[in-house]
């Protein structure tokens, strides 16, 4: 048994584990200063646990209980409460889900403490509760180390709370900096990462045609779409068997897309970029590599009928990367959404991913991973510097988003809220890179109003959406339009602007986005709205069909509202005060200093 208490300048951090290290050492390296009342320090772990080790190794630490509304990490969704010992919020975070970062918040919107580690890679647990068992108003929390196993050798761990009192939406935001000392980027944003998309998911799952696509991407086109992902079904006849027991016959299917290499040189004569979906770790029972890769595979899916291939072998990293370079400069692609990489796994934990074996050329899955998708982005950027690469919630990490330039919400068709937290979540984070909104979806006979939401609820991401443009009513085709239109006008202010979103503990009530001389901001519960004198585009996705501003310019302000579909619905004269504006909802109010 192991157990050490350590305080450091007012802190007492202990440690256990069910083993005695080999070696151990704890130490306060840096103290950026105090701000607003709290400290941004850096602590460095240096432990070995050897190969022998028994039990995970923790580390915890306690502050007193005042003041606290909510919580925040990268997987929380919508639990944004402050939970007990016996079932503490937590973040579990490896390469593929997650990242290591906790964020607990106070009244106003203000940092309590905002933890982050170093470690992207393997298995990190935080956790944080109350713990009113001991009866000592103490908020607990720990990390916990190696539950999947021991790290060979000396491990290394950075961590960093951060207890000032600034915005906590400022504290997550500056986290990711940090995390570029630890994994260095050389990607960049994109201009094709950042057009409106159609999906061809929701709409056509397992069947996209080129001939239903073309009349589509018509529509999509005139109301501003930039891009296209054809999604899963495009390399097999038929309607598919809901699985992917086809993976790896990369061929386009010829009863979908007779000409495939004509349809993208069509959409791109239209100005439309294009690009395909790959579950990047699947080799399908029924494909003919999969007997190929016998002995080189991780472990065999039942339910995805398909084999999840081992990265560690260099054989294996080249029959993926060549696949996807032979569709690209095939028939010119401009990108490819990657998915299922959360599926490259151990299955068998006798078979650690240290294991050894002379044909590997790294000795972990994570490593190979990297590799893997490393080889992948430089091989086809090189080519195409703003190659699209997309990947979804929850491979979010700054490690492994090093190698995509466009970050999509986790699957949540018809559930818009979900859509928003998740953008919001991923802003947050402030990666350089495009955020993405999941494909909206919704019913052919649903009110212009309610789909006006849902688009709202999206409106801090790059809109995707998959629905039939061609079964849609003239209502929603001309709601759509204008959205898109207004979004990719705006698109500056609302993708590279000073992003805040207000209260985390409500989903995100109010969200909004500003530059120096204009804010857009989307009241989604929250309907008392300032202004300060900054023109301002106010949206409304509450349920109510009006607004309170407060105008705090000291000056007569003009407000212009418009319906969900952009069309002008009155305009008001705000005086210093309250004032109680007509907005409809899914509208929006454009306010300004009145001239005369």
């Amino acid at each position: 048994m192991f157990e050490k208490k350590i305080s450091l300048y007012g802190k007492e951090f202990v440690f256990h584990s069910e083993s005695e290290p080999l070696s151990f050492a704890f130490e306060r390296v840096s103290l950026y200063g105090a701000d607003s009342g709290g400290e941004l320090s850096e602590y460095e772990l240096r432990v070995d646990m050897g190969q022998e080790g028994k039990g995970p190794f923790s580390i915890k630490w306690s502050n007193h209980m005042v003041g606290l509304l909510s919580f925040w990490s990268p997987s929380a969704k919508r639990d944004r409460g402050v939970m007990q010992w016996y079932n503490a919020n937590t973040n579990v975070s490896n390469l593929y889900y997650s990242a290591p970062v906790i964020s607990v918040i106070q009244q106003n919107d203000l940092n309590f403490s905002t933890v982050a580690v170093s470690d992207a890679v393997h298995p990190v647990r935080m956790t944080f509760s109350v713990n009113d068992f001991e009866e000592k108003e103490n908020l607990d929390f720990y990390i916990y180390l190696f539950e999947e196993g021991f790290h060979p050798g000396m491990y290394t761990l950075r961590i960093r709370i951060d207890e000032r009192h600034i915005p906590y939406y400022n504290a997550i935001s500056v986290v990711s900096e940090w995390w570029n000392t630890f994994y260095p980027t050389d990607r960049k944003r994109t201009e094709s990462g950042e057009l409106p998309l159609y999906s061809t998911w929701y709409n056509y799952h397992q069947n996209p045609t080129q001939e239903s696509l073309e009349k589509e991407l018509a529509d999509a086109k005139a109301f501003g779409f930039g891009s296209l992902i054809i999604d899963d079904g495009w390399s097999y006849d038929g309607t598919g068997f809901g699985d992917y027991r086809d993976c790896g016959n990369w061929k386009v299917a010829k009863s979908k897309f007779p000409d495939f290499g004509g349809f993208v040189a069509h959409l791109h004569g239209m100005g439309v970029k294009t690009a395909v979906w790959f579950p990047v770790p699947f080799v399908g029972f029924r494909s003919e590599d999969y007997a190929r890769f016998q002995g080189k595979i991780l472990y065999n899916s039942e339910g995805y009928q398909a084999g999840i291939l081992d990265p560690r072998y260099p054989d294996v990293r080249k029959y993926i990367t060549d696949a996807y370079v032979d569709m690209v400069n095939r028939y010119d692609l401009d990108g490819l959404k990657l998915d299922f990489i959360d599926s490259f796994r151990c299955e068998d934990k006798s078979l650690l991913c240290t294991d050894k074996s002379p044909d590997y050329d790294c000795a972990e899955v994570e490593e190979g991973v990297l590799r893997l998708l490393r080889e992948i982005r430089e091989t086809l950027t090189a080519k195409k510097p703003d190659f699209m690469i997309e990947f979804r919630q929850y491979y979010v990490g700054p490690a492994i988003v090093r190698d995509c330039n466009m970050l999509r919400v986790l699957d949540c068709p018809f559930d818009y809220l979900t859509n928003r937290v998740g953008i919001v979540d991923l802003r947050l984070m402030n990666y350089e890179l495009a955020v993405h909104a999941d494909m909206l979806l919704w019913a052919k006979d649903e009110k212009p109003e309610v789909s006006a939401k849902m688009l709202l609820n999206i409106l801090f991401g790059v809109p995707q959406i998959s629905v039939l443009f061609q079964q849609s009513s003239e209502e929603q085709k001309k709601l759509v339009s204008s959205y898109i239109h207004y979004w990719y006008a705006n698109r500056e202010v609302i993708l590279h602007g000073d992003f805040k979103a207000k209260h985390p503990e409500q989903c995100y009530a109010l969200v909004s986005s500003e530059d120096a001389t204009k804010r857009i901001a989307v009241a989604y519960a929250e309907n008392i709205l300032c202004f300060d004198g900054k023109m301002s585009d106010i949206f409304n996705a509450t349920a109510e069909d009006f607004l309170y501003v407060e105008n705090m310019s000291g000056s007569t302000a003009n407000a212009v509202c418009y319906d969900c579909f952009g069309e002008k619905a009155g305009e008001y004269r705000i005086e210093p005060g309250v004032c109680k504006v007509a907005v409809p909802q899914g509208g929006r109010m454009s306010v300004a200093i009145q001239e005369f």
